[in-house]
């Protein structure tokens, strides 16, 4: 808050400068507080608005890209393998896990 910087830097000249400087610099901090819950609530109604008008994928692709990641990632759980532990695996090269094939059979 670039103005409540200003105020802050102020030096009272007396007790009741002080009174005021700390009332003026609640206000703004109060004003802050309501602007800032106010930009929350817009950004959620925004987002869930944009939420319930993008319920697919834009794209063939896409679709089958979430289609396969939601298939690896039930298979994962039915074999009790951690999920991201599996991406990380398969991304690094690392074949600690084994293929969900060679455990499913």
């Amino acid at each position: 808050m670039h103005a409540e910087r200003l105020i802050h830097k102020m030096l009272p000249l007396n007790e009741q400068h002080r009174i005021d400087i700390a009332r003026v610099r609640g206000q703004i901090w109060d004003l802050y507080a309501d602007l800032s819950i106010t930009a929350a609530k817009a950004i959620s109604a925004a987002t869930c608005s944009n939420k319930r008008s993008a319920v697919g994928t834009r794209s063939d692709l896409g679709r089958k890209c979430r289609d396969t990641f939601s298939s690896l990632k039930k298979t994962c759980r039915k074999l009790g393998i951690s999920f991201w532990s599996y991406l990380i695996d398969r991304i690094s090269c690392s074949d600690q896990i084994p293929s969900l094939l060679s455990k499913h059979e």
